[in-house]
């Protein structure tokens, strides 16, 4: 699962206001709720997407928007470079 704007893993800061992860390295196979089941303990969430081709197929990639920063930077200390689902998983911050 940096700071501010661009978005290199880890850090990040305070409380407030929407921010979204990046996650890259899924396994094709992961669903939205596969993810909602990993990211929601560490907050509440806006919303949760699986990037995907044309044909519908996972290309590997999503987000999560926390609806309160200091969720995703918990998230980020927890997951950035863990396995799920058999692949290990980065995650940028991005706050908006």
């Amino acid at each position: 699962m940096g700071g501010a704007g661009g978005g290199s893993g880890g850090g990040g800061g305070g409380g407030g206001g929407p921010c979204r992860l990046q996650v890259q390295g899924l396994h094709v196979n992961i669903s939205e709720d596969d993810l909602k089941a990993v990211f929601e303990p560490f907050g509440e969430t806006d919303f949760i997407a699986i990037e995907k081709d044309g044909a519908g197929k996972s290309m590997g990639s999503g987000y999560v928007q926390y609806r309160q920063t200091q969720h995703a930077v918990l998230a980020v200390s927890q997951l950035n470079g863990r396995g799920l689902h058999s692949s290990t998983v980065q995650l940028n911050l991005s706050r908006f």
